[in-house]
């Protein structure tokens, strides 16, 4: 059973966190933001063990995948149980802080 989290509940979870102090050192994991919801890196993206271990069902790329893939529309994730969306964000502001925050900058 999942619970449902208002628009303004996660507005302000989302701030709390990107108006908080940025983490100090390298972050080898996502970072949980909700119950359900993970931020990370390409990296973060690229650790199959990790994503299982922490239950990461779906991936959704803000940043536009670069790496290889047999068709412009082919999921990274092909065959390996975990689906996959992408767009690009178009605020680049959003994505500096959010980058600065996870890499503790």
């Amino acid at each position: 059973m999942t619970s449902a989290i208002s628009d303004e509940a996660y507005a302000e979870a989302l701030h709390v966190i990107l108006s908080g102090e940025p983490c100090r050192g390298l972050v080898t994991e996502p970072t949980r933001l909700l119950p359900h919801v993970f931020i990370g890196s390409q990296s973060n993206a690229e650790d199959l063990r990790t994503m299982r271990r922490l239950g990461i069902t779906h991936v959704l790329n803000c940043a536009g995948y670069k790496g290889p893939r047999p068709s412009p529309n082919a999921s990274p994730y092909e065959g390996l149980g975990i689906d996959y969306y992408e767009f690009k964000v178009q605020c680049v502001s959003i994505i500096h802080r959010i980058a600065r925050w996870c890499n503790g900058h």
